[in-house]
């Protein structure tokens, strides 16, 4: 789109010129990856020594992190979602050393830098949100002003010039449609099933959207893209005043309160990755598990589907030619690694599992701290896997990745701390 000349604020209009501006109007792609990839590990470096612990076990904590897959992958690919997990890192690093009282140089500058971060995404909002909430419990005048001011500021670039949309399958969709496609979800999942209760006046307004059998044609719930798709992208760009209208948010309440089972189901069949274990299952594994089902039928070139957690393939097309060929030999042990992890992907990729991992042993580190305190510093990916129960697209691990690195990181860092304890009843050299 940059190349051709176009804009969009779908993804943000902040990461648009993120995105323009170090890909140089979208010629040097490869420069926007090395950018983004230096700021997620600077990021993870960050939080990495914001933790309790000797430098060593730091050291190769960090050195063990970026030789992992995630950390290559996902860090080598193009998306406001690294930008956001990388703000959201940087801020729960804040957060622990500030819990921990150790004394912060540039704090305003930071706070700055992950902001900047964040509201890359559209949920970046409700974490600068919270994070003008937590400045304002701190009483500092400049920092809570420097905030404000940072908001406004990346409000205003991002709304510089650009088109307020996008076109999706021959449709102009405006970006601000976007925050009713959960409550689409919603009622699509509920008005297919057999046994809804929905009465006539209820129907009307469904209808004022979208024929009655666009409703009833059943679909998996787990991605709003295949619910929305499925009620009708023409439709919803031809009907959208209704929308808006209050007949809708009633329409969408009432229904709900009528059926609130297959409701709340629809928000967990599409938040489940974002939800802890044993109460929840799991994502979808990125590999299919069903050895009946012949290798590669229905599947990319990377043999991957459902949920991306490593994705090792170039999409844009051409641009797989430009890299020297020698590379070629290069990429089968990375590309191995990351081959050998996308088998448990429903594991590595569970993002409700790794914030679990990460709030546990952060409380067992800091044992002098309440849980509650913990929690506290934890905060921005706290806000953000419960805003993904109502919101979040469908469960792929880009959008819980901040979890992902962070549970990963203390896991590292906790099983080196533990092999280098001494055992008990031996003498010191």
């Amino acid at each position: 789109m940059i190349r051709e000349g176009k804009s969009t604020d779908w993804w943000t209009g902040s990461y648009y010129w993120f995105l323009r501006f170090t890909s140089v109007d979208g010629r040097l792609p490869e420069l926007t990856a090395a950018i983004q990839l230096a700021i997620f590990a600077s990021s993870i470096i960050w939080f990495i020594y914001s933790l309790p612990g000797k430098k060593k076990v730091k050291e190769l904590t960090t050195y063990l992190f970026l030789c992992l897959p995630i950390f290559g992958f996902f860090g080598m690919t193009i998306s406001h979602d690294l930008t956001q997990t990388s703000g959201i890192i940087l801020l729960c690093g804040i957060e622990l050393r500030l819990l921990r009282k150790v004394e912060i140089k540039r704090l305003s500058l930071l706070y700055t830098v992950a902001l900047a971060l964040v509201l890359t995404t559209h949920s970046g909002i409700l974490v600068s949100v919270a994070v003008l909430l937590r400045t304002a419990t701190m009483k500092s005048f400049r920092l809570t002003a420097l905030i404000i001011i940072t908001i406004i500021s990346c409000a205003f670039v991002a709304n510089l010039g650009l088109t307020k949309g996008l076109n999706v399958y021959g449709n102009f969709l405006n970006t601000s449609w976007i925050k009713y496609w959960p409550s689409i979800n919603v009622l699509k999942c509920i008005a297919q099933h057999p046994e809804a209760e929905i009465n006539p006046q209820e129907w009307e307004t469904l209808m004022g959207i979208a024929p009655r059998s666009a409703w009833k044609e059943p679909v998996s719930c787990s991605d709003f893209d295949v619910t929305v798709g499925a009620v009708g992208h023409a439709n919803i760009v031809k009907n959208n005043d209704v929308l808006t209208s209050r007949d809708y948010l009633k329409t969408y309440l009432s229904v709900f309160a009528k059926n609130p089972a297959i409701g709340v189901m629809a928000h967990i069949q599409r938040s489940r990755g974002a939800l802890p274990p044993l109460l929840f299952q799991p994502p979808e594994n990125q590999v299919s598990l069903d050895v009946k089902v012949p290798i590669g039928i229905g599947t990319n070139t990377a043999l991957q589907t459902g949920p991306e957690l490593l994705h090792p393939s170039i999409d844009i097309p051409g641009e797989e030619d430009r890299k020297p060929e020698f590379f070629n030999v290069l990429e089968y042990p990375a590309q191995g690694l990351a081959f050998i992890m996308n088998q448990a992907s429903w594991f590595w990729g569970w993002g409700g599992l790794w914030l679990l991992v990460a709030t546990v042993l952060i409380f067992h580190r800091t044992r002098s701290v309440s849980l509650n305190r913990v929690i506290l510093a934890m905060y921005p990916a706290f806000l953000m896997h419960f805003a993904y129960i109502y919101f979040i697209p469908t469960s792929l691990p880009r959008y819980y990745m901040f979890s992902i690195c962070m549970g990963l990181v203390l896991a590292i860092l906790s099983t080196i701390a533990c092999c280098q304890r001494k055992p008990i009843g031996r003498t010191s050299d």
